[in-house]
């Protein structure tokens, strides 16, 4: 265990405050479950007046209690379901879980793990590691801490921010010796709740590493303290393996390309934390539908490929929307147009045969999404990465040629009219070879673009495909 967590997950007996009783019970703390339990005679206010029948639930904001492990628990968000006197479910959004948990429930500091961070560090914990060729008298074992190894950071905000890979040393009774490393975040700042810090930096960064390793990430572990001094409490959630992990060289087999572990690093010339989480953050507020599709991987990270291109493409589509407004009118365009001025010249034709006209003559939304599509790559990626993309579809693959389109067809337009034949249930639906390698584009697309509104270079990206280990279609 490279963390000493204040509870392991299991399940805990005590005492809990409930109206004006205390009430025995037992408290279930898991990784990836919601904390839940039981409660014994349950006499409160709801259950003194007859007219109440069995069963019916109750909903807490706040449930505090003491385990028998002498540690104060405190639940929030609580459903209790009476199934009749005497028997009482309980369930929560959150379980904090320490010494002592303060009354206003508000925290100065933060520290955790997620998924991800050996990767997403970009440095190494060790710089070098010093072993005897022969265990002579007097031989030397040592190890040298690199010295990147804690990153330090000040927000816009003035939260002091840590990357730290910190070290436990056995010494095996003076019969053995190991030194092992845990990369382990740390925020320390302005009292806020513990969901208010989940908000702004656990599960951000989370999202953020599942991005750049291409994997779900998930939260391993999150403590809160109520000032430096202060013991730890835990927190449980149902999103919280409760599980700490080591450092551990990244598996070549899952890296990005043969040199990048991930899309993102960290390190002396790598991305700023700050401004990453910044970025997110923004991206998440000004880019809804777009930051819903980065963030799909780690919510869903089983979905189907079809499911991945329904999403994929209007979030490329609304993200260029936002950015660049309205697209040139095109040929149907102008065509609609002409033939709705022509109509208005007819003798006899009223405002109202107008609007149903202009509302039942729509326009030709595969021609603007197409242009979207086009204009992203063209206009936002990075040269080297469009060049990349544009040798991959032009000219259009065979495969990715659709059915029913008589002339050329570019590899713009096969997304947009195939993502329309999708959503719209149409005849003439793409084949499912075609969906999945119009998926990997997409999602190409999406996290060049993900890159680009973070800053970040698209280097790791663009050695993967050349590495033959992320494919475009």
């Amino acid at each position: 265990m490279v963390r000493k967590l204040v509870l392991r997950p299991d399940r805990y007996d005590g005492r809990w405050i409930f109206g004006d009783e205390r009430v025995s019970g037992s408290i279930l703390l898991q990784g990836q479950r919601r904390p839940s339990g039981k409660l014994g005679e349950v006499t409160g206010p709801t259950l003194r007046h007859t007219e109440v029948g069995f069963p019916h639930d109750d909903e807490v904001d706040v449930l505090r209690g003491w385990l028998d492990t002498n540690h104060e628990v405190v639940l929030l968000g609580v459903t209790l379901l009476h199934w009749f006197p005497g028997r009482t479910r309980m369930s929560a959004d959150v379980a904090l879980v320490g010494g002592e948990v303060p009354e206003d429930l508000l925290f100065t500091s933060i520290e955790f793990q997620v998924g991800g961070l050996t990767e997403l560090a970009g440095v190494r914990p060790l710089k070098d590691v010093l072993m005897p060729h022969t265990l002579s008298e007097g031989a030397v074992f040592s190890a040298t801490r690199g010295e990147h190894s804690v990153q330090r950071w000040i927000t816009t905000d003035g939260d002091e921010l840590e990357l730290n890979f910190t070290a436990t040393v056995d010494y095996g009774d003076w019969y053995g010796m190991a030194v092992t490393s845990a990369p382990v975040v740390r925020v320390f700042g302005e009292a806020r709740t513990a969901q208010d810090w989940i908000g702004q930096y656990v599960q951000p960064l989370a999202e953020i590493t599942t991005l750049a390793t291409q994997r779900r990430q998930s939260v391993s572990w999150l403590q809160v303290r109520p000032g430096k001094d202060k013991w730890p409490v835990q927190v449980f959630t149902a999103d919280m393996d409760q599980e700490p992990y080591n450092a551990t060289a990244p598996d070549p087999k899952l890296m990005i390309s043969d040199t990048h572990p991930s899309l993102i690093q960290l390190g002396p010339n790598g991305a700023v934390l700050p401004e990453l989480l910044g970025r997110w953050r923004a991206l998440r507020t000004d880019h809804t539908t777009f930051h819903d599709y980065l963030t799909l991987s780690h919510r869903d990270p089983l979905i189907s490929r079809r499911s991945r291109f329904l999403a994929a493409v209007p979030a490329l589509e609304g993200l260029h929307a936002a950015t660049h407004g309205e697209v040139p009118a095109g040929r149907d365009d102008q065509r609609r147009a002409e033939v709705i001025d022509r109509i208005r010249a007819l003798p006899g034709v009223q405002a109202a045969d107008l609007d149903y006209l202009d509302q039942r003559l729509a326009p030709p939304t595969s021609y603007q999404l197409a242009y979207r599509l086009r204009a992203l790559v063209q206009d936002d990626l990075g040269d080297e990465l469009d060049a990349m993309i544009t040798r991959c579809t032009s000219p259009l693959p065979d495969f990715l040629a659709l059915q029913g389109i008589s002339g050329p067809q570019d590899i713009w337009e096969v997304m947009a009219t195939a993502r329309n034949r999708i959503a719209h249930g149409r005849n003439l639906v793409p084949a499912i070879e075609q969906v999945d390698a119009l998926a990997r584009l997409a999602h190409t697309m999406a996290t060049g673009m993900a890159l680009v509104h973070l800053g970040v270079s698209d280097t790791a990206l663009r050695a993967g495909i050349e590495h033959d280990r992320w494919s475009m279609l």
